[in-house]
């Protein structure tokens, strides 16, 4: 039928006069067929009387069992305005839903015969017995006032463009109930070929009717037990596609459309039937940019071939686990025994090649990329193939590295293989410094540009040795600050990112004010940035290793931990990292010797909440925190110093705390997070400072440092006390005294480093002497599904124990002790 006349079979409809798609719920009616033997013919055989029905405009027949019956003829009639039509074949359906498990039914295709109300069936097997239950299925797909929006929807020109998406309906502007879907959709890594089939009905409908033909055929195939309709798309003789199966025409949705070869193909049906006529070159058309847009998109050659796994059944060609050639763009009686999709559309393929080909322009064709890890210094290729004559680029780009990185480029003849190779070198000659790199290869030709080819891979540093074991140092000291300096830069110099299981050797004696001898332990700020995978950080005395996570870092997020750590025997601390490339920073604030000020724990004390004093940090603006009067009986002139937890809560973007001249806090945006400081005090005050967006902050006190009372820092291996779960607002008692933390029982407080692991809802952890009244003041904050770490220093209350409690939800928590005052 010509494309215009049937247009013109349209009513008139205007688009602003009808809402949005609405869901339309189709219905079934099923008809037992019950089989005889033929006298004459000696056949198993159905023939039903002609029959009333209710409304109908697909048929189909289905039977017990996914099996095919290509043995068996079956043929219907309907009646149409009060007139029997001609018998009509149906053809045994060669798609299978390998994803549906439960009910499946074998069965025809569906037929669309367009509105009936009488039904007569002709069922003749040519050897052997009929299916059993055979029953048929009349399928009413309902309508809505929206299909006659949809017949008003023109299809997009067809021209010399990029292969990009073309228009597609949506499933919702088809009415599909998407309540009835029976499975998740299967999806895969790529598409290697593209199957074109016919649905094998009446080709006599109108632009309208399309909407209910597909309802009808979803319906169908979910009443054989299927999980969705089997084509991943289809197209009606206008040159409009539509959305087939539910998952995503931009992924690799395994359809139900080919049976034994679904995995990595892509389905697209044309509605009609094609044994008994030519097609449009509207909908010849838009299979192309279809199949231009799909295999581009997965770097497919249009003229080429791939190698595809049987995974037999139904009408398959192939038996299971063989692996044959077949072309990328071909039909489905490639794969199966069919004549499908019909001896006038099959014709056309070499004609669809040569259209996707256009379309394609500079396609890159099966890239082959990289590792995702590789060495520092390898060199790393991307290769392809080009359709056609092309100039190419590799850039290569670290996204935490200072950008672009490299450029390489070349040009390639139609046909040839590129080969993009990068150095592993700065455009400068310098050799790249670990962590992740973008490897992204484009071509343009004359025509247009390709789709590009991208590869993000980590590189890391060389293999470090085993640390040689050596004796720390040790023994008790008071507390000695020094002018936060920092010590280790992984940026600088010859330094480069620390990589899994890597570590960084940071001198600490004899440096920033710190003595070379008589030195305890020293107290550090590490700062974790870029880090390319989910990460800890240990830190230890050089030659005495430690498993015992001081920090945990997501992914690409900054994070800053205090840290006090015994010194190794040549005057060096070690930090690890866990997982992937890790930036390191890491900063002195002050060490423990026999010469420093005693230290006094303190159960938690609020000194400073914005929400009350002043509002919200903003950028830049300084705020002064004065000590009460007395802390801990101490007058506030007395003190030197103070531990403070240094809390960020709410802020509006992405900034950095810093007390005094200390950065002590790198905070996200919405991100409620902490870490431990210590701060110098002059004057019984000192300064808070916010550079970035604007948040509100606390600071609590847990612990001081003076002259006016005895208390002296012994920094110990880090030993984990519990690994336990926190109820809601209720206390555990943690014992931290005794053999095995190496905690004295008159010990007065203890330093812990504190983890929470994946809690079920944004919380706060307490920490606060056993036997003690509870404070407002945190020793960690941590948000729902988060994993945080944070030292503390907490006084040590009745029987030797000390309290921790979550302020909402339950939570995880891992308790390491890392020294003690006393």
């Amino acid at each position: 039928m010509p494309v215009a006349n049937a247009w013109a079979q349209d009513p008139s409809v205007s688009a602003s006069s009808i809402t949005d798609p609405v869901v339309v719920r189709p219905s079934i009616a099923k008809i037992a067929l019950n089989p005889a033997i033929s006298a004459s013919e000696r056949k198993a055989r159905v023939l039903t009387p002609k029959r009333g029905t209710s409304a109908f405009q697909t048929v189909g027949v289905t039977w017990k069992g996914r099996k095919t019956a290509p043995d068996v003829t079956i043929q219907v009639r309907t009646r149409q305005q009060g007139a029997w039509g001609a018998w009509q074949g149906l053809d045994d359906d060669a798609g299978d839903d390998v994803m549906a498990t439960k009910d499946v039914r074998g069965g025809t295709d569906p037929l669309y015969v367009g509105p009936s109300d009488g039904v007569q069936a002709k069922v003749t097997a040519q050897s052997g017995k009929l299916p059993s239950e055979m029953r048929l299925e009349l399928v009413d797909a309902g309508s809505s006032d929206y299909d006659q929006v949809a017949a008003a929807v023109q299809p997009a020109g067809y021209g010399p463009a990029q292969a990009g998406r073309p228009t597609i309906m949506t499933r919702a502007q088809w009415g599909a109930d998407e309540s009835r879907v029976k499975c998740s959709p299967t999806v895969t890594t790529t598409v290697k070929a593209v199957v074109m089939h016919h649905t094998a009905g009446n080709n006599r409908y109108a632009a309208a009717q399309v909407p209910s033909i597909l309802r009808g055929d979803y319906a169908y195939h979910l009443s054989r037990g299927w999980c969705d309709i089997g084509y991943n798309a289809l197209v009606d003789k206008y040159g409009r596609i539509w959305e087939g199966r539910a998952g995503g025409l931009d992924r690799a949705v395994t359809g139900a459309h080919a049976g034994g070869f679904n995995t990595n193909t892509f389905g697209v049906s044309v509605i009609g039937n094609y044994d008994v006529t030519r097609p449009t070159a509207s909908s010849v058309n838009a299979v192309a940019r279809l199949f231009a847009w799909k295999l581009n998109q997965y770097h497919r050659d249009p003229n080429g071939s791939t190698r595809l796994t049987s995974a037999g059944g139904g009408t398959a060609r192939y038996p299971a686990g063989r692996t044959v050639t077949l072309p990328v763009i071909m039909g489905h009686r490639n794969t199966g025994y069919t004549a499908c999709p019909g001896r006038y559309l099959y014709p056309y393929l070499p004609a669809i090649r040569s259209k996707v080909t256009a379309l394609m322009q500079a396609a890159l064709i099966n890239p082959s990329v990289p590792k995702s890890t590789a060495q520092q210094g390898a060199s790393l290729t991307i290769t392809a193939r080009s359709l056609r004559r092309q100039n190419w680029r590799l850039d290569v780009t670290a996204p935490c590295n200072g950008g672009a990185v490299a450029r390489v480029s070349g040009n390639a003849a139609a046909g040839r293989e590129i080969q993009a190779t990068w150095n592993g070198r700065r455009a400068d000659g310098a050799l790249a410094r670990p962590g992740t790199y973008i490897l992204t290869l484009t071509s343009s030709s004359a025509t247009g540009a390709a789709k590009p080819v991208a590869r993000t891979v980590l590189v890391t540093p060389p293999r470090q040795p085993a640390q040689p074991a050596a004796t720390p140092s040790g023994g008790a000291g008071g507390y000695v600050p020094v002018a936060p300096t920092r010590l280790y830069n992984t940026r600088s110099g010859t330094n480069i990112g620390l990589g899994p299981a890597g570590y960084a050797r940071v001198p600490v004696l004899g440096q920033a004010g710190i003595p070379a001898t008589g030195v305890t332990s020293v107290v550090l700020n590490l700062t974790a940035s870029c880090s390319t995978a989910d990460t800890s950080l240990t830190a230890y005395p050089t030659g005495r290793v430690s498993a015992r996570p001081v920090s945990t870092v997501p992914r690409g997020v900054t994070r800053s931990t205090l840290v006090t750590t015994r010194v190794g025997a040549d005057g060096s601390i070690t930090v690890g990292n866990a997982q992937g490339v890790t930036e390191l920073t890491v900063d002195v604030v002050g060490y423990y010797s026999a010469t420093g000020s005693p230290v006094q724990p303190v159960d938690g004390l609020r000194i400073f909440d914005s929400r009350d004093q002043g509002g919200q940090l903003k950028d830049g603006q300084p705020r002064s925190v004065i000590l009460p009067g007395t802390v801990a009986g101490i007058a506030s002139t007395q003190i030197s110093a103070v531990i403070v937890d240094v809390s960020a809560m709410g802020p509006y973007g992405a900034g950095t705390l810093t007390v005094n001249t200390l950065p002590v806090l790198t905070y996200r945006r919405d991100e409620t997070i902490d870490n431990l400081a210590i701060v110098p005090v002059t004057g019984g005050q000192f300064t808070l400072r916010n550079t970035g967006a604007a948040t509100s902050a606390t600071i609590d006190v847990r612990g001081i440092v003076t002259a006016q009372a005895p208390g002296t820092v012994t920094a110990v291996k880090p030993v984990l006390l519990t690994d336990a779960t926190l109820a809601p607002r209720t206390p555990k008692k943690i014992t931290v005294t005794g053999a095995k933390s190496a905690v004295p029982g008159d010990a007065t407080g203890v330093i812990l480093t504190l983890a929470a692991i994946d809690p079920g809802s944004t919380t706060a952890l307490g920490a606060y002497a056993w036997g003690a009244p509870a404070s407002n003041a945190v020793a960690l904050r941590v948000a729902k599904g988060d994993t945080r770490s944070n030292q503390v220093l907490v006084p040590i209350g009745d029987a030797g124990a000390i309290s921790l409690v979550s302020s909402v939800g339950s939570a995880r928590v891992r308790v390491d002790v890392v020294g003690y005052v006393r």
